[in-house]
């Protein structure tokens, strides 16, 4: 009984044998492993993921260290009860990849954001806590949004090297074509508010919003002109004219019998 993993106990001594999930004094039982540790189920300790470990008879996935261990053995194992919460069944391991974006994937106290730097909108939802990710990269970069807990290092073989817990940082949605505004407008980024949604929109000069109604409503930047009372306005104080009518801003009517080109090219008489 005192050894909590099935190669211990079958290669201790002739005179133990594992059964089920624990350690005993050779019997008679045809279930029981007594020689041969080839046998043996793969240890608890070998798993590196809650799926694979709950998903295993006897063992139980430590949450709060990460670790896969024996279940029966967990006295001796957390003697000192450092294992604070356990999952035993696969159906609540946390599902980090199931996070597309970094503010519901740090909202799950389970996962951690691992992104590209500089560019926090490009990245995957992965197992870990604020000590950092549960398989990280080799030398991953570790960075939380208390300055006094980072730990720096950089990785130059992964293509994710932040790795963030608590809060989201800033994406210039600008820069990284995360933003959606209208043609004739300029993307500006802000410094703070809803991941992948800190940005406005802001129409050129010459140009002014035009709201749309519906149910995602937008806007516009429609062109401004000094007029165009008989026209319409397609250019920042440019007019195309209505049949007939010429000048800067439409108000001239051609006279009877005159030559008149239209918006299409085709030449008319005015009556």
């Amino acid at each position: 009984s005192d050894f909590s993993e099935c190669n211990e106990c079958v290669e201790s001594s002739s005179h133990c044998e594992w059964i089920s999930y624990f350690c005993r004094r050779s019997t008679t039982n045809p279930l029981a492993i007594s020689d041969d540790p080839q046998l043996c189920p793969l240890p608890c300790s070998a798993h590196s993921t809650c799926f694979s470990c709950a998903e295993t008879p006897s063992c139980a996935w430590c949450a709060s260290e990460n670790t896969c261990f024996e279940f029966n053995g967990y006295q001796t194992i957390y003697a000192n009860g450092q294992c604070t919460s356990w999952h035993t069944y696969s159906s609540v391991c946390p599902s980090c990849g199931s996070h597309r974006k970094c503010s519901t994937c740090v909202g799950d106290f389970q996962c951690g954001w691992s992104d590209q730097r500089d560019n926090a909108g490009n990245g995957t939802c992965v197992q870990g806590d604020f000590r950092g990710p549960l398989l990280p990269p080799p030398l991953q970069h570790v960075r939380h949004s208390n300055a006094s807990n980072v730990s720096n290092t950089t990785s130059t073989t992964s293509p994710f090297f932040d790795y963030i817990y608590d809060v989201c940082p800033d994406v210039d949605e600008c820069k990284y074509s995360f933003a959606k505004c209208p043609q004739n407008s300029t993307c500006i980024n802000d410094v703070s508010g809803e991941f992948l949604n800190s940005y406005h929109c802001d129409c050129n000069e010459g140009f002014v919003k035009q709201s749309l109604d519906g149910e995602n409503a937008s806007f516009l930047c429609v062109p401004v002109c000094n007029g165009c009372l008989h026209g319409v306005c397609t250019a920042p104080n440019n007019c195309e004219c209505d049949a007939f009518f010429s000048g800067k801003n439409c108000t001239i009517c051609a006279p009877p019998g005159s030559l008149y080109t239209t918006r299409n090219g085709t030449t008319v008489i005015t009556p």
